[in-house]
């Protein structure tokens, strides 16, 4: 099996967003359209599957994958007509570039926290600080 690079790589996620393609088409004809609430939960968990297929993709490969979700969404609206290509991509590259950013302060964020020492000992200034006179602790014992 191919190293999946991107979620639209994965199988199970165009089976989904196939699915959900036909779940769409399948609950706007007939007597189907009529049971709103029936034909909104279908939608509904279809495209649940396509974004919980991501949550198992961007934990067990990437850690996470940020924007992910939204960009699955618009696989949705593209194959509904409710946007055009170019909308879509406008928008998927935004995500693209969004995520990078995130991912980029995240890593600069975990990096500076490894940088940090553990002080096991108290600085000298801390040891001056808390031996100077107080008024609660007239026995100026170090807190």
């Amino acid at each position: 099996m191919a190293k999946a690079e991107r979620f639209e790589d994965l199988k199970v996620w165009q089976v989904a967003r196939e699915t959900a393609r036909v779940v769409y088409d399948i609950s706007g004809k007939g007597e189907s359209r009529r049971d709103y609430a029936l034909c909104d939960q279908m939608r509904r968990a279809a495209v649940s599957m396509m974004a919980n297929t991501l949550g198992v993709h961007a934990v067990l490969v990437h850690g996470q994958e940020l924007g992910a979700e939204l960009q699955s969404h618009l696989y949705v609206a593209l194959d509904q007509g409710y946007i055009t290509r170019e909308e879509f991509q406008r928008v998927y590259d935004q995500l693209d570039g969004w995520a990078r950013q995130v991912a980029a302060l995240i890593t600069y964020l975990l990096g500076r926290e490894t940088q940090r020492t553990p002080r096991t000992q108290p600085t000298q200034r801390t040891q001056r600080t808390q031996r100077t006179r107080n008024p609660m602790n007239p026995t100026n014992e170090v807190l």
